[in-house]
């Protein structure tokens, strides 16, 4: 009887300890990343972070040319090979999609991008946070 007992309590707090490890949060993972992107004639640098949350990765960053005629932000979605995102720059939003691959061996991502106007490539390493 006591034992029968004892195991009906130890499987009554085990199926209570489920909801509670469900409910806590998962923290997002976040990476760094730092590369260069080329078009036609010109050439830039680009650094930023990958937020994974979920199934989707969330890329944030900035971006500069190296002549220095250009500067602004980078915004977008990476899911599955494929990214759909925005460029701000002097306060126009212009939309850029691109297809991506990511080398784990090498940790370096590489992408091909375009805009309405503008088409290029960008390599990236993936800077991982420690912590």
């Amino acid at each position: 009887m006591r034992k029968s007992l004892a195991l009906a309590t130890a499987g009554l707090l085990l199926l209570a300890s489920i909801p509670l490890a469900a409910s806590i949060p998962k923290r997002d993972v976040r990476v760094g990343l730092k590369g260069i992107w080329k078009e036609d004639g010109e050439k830039g640098r680009f650094r930023g972070i990958i937020i994974h949350k979920g199934k989707i990765n969330i890329m944030k960053g900035v971006w500069e040319s190296i002549n220095g005629t250009g500067r602004g932000k980078i915004v977008g979605i990476m899911k599955r090979g494929y990214f759909i995102g925005r460029i701000c720059e002097d306060g126009n939003k212009e939309p850029i999609v691109g297809l991506y691959r990511i080398n784990k061996d090498k940790k370096v991502i590489k992408m091909k991008w375009m805009t309405p106007t503008k088409e290029g490539i960008a390599i990236a390493r993936i800077i991982l946070h420690k912590g």
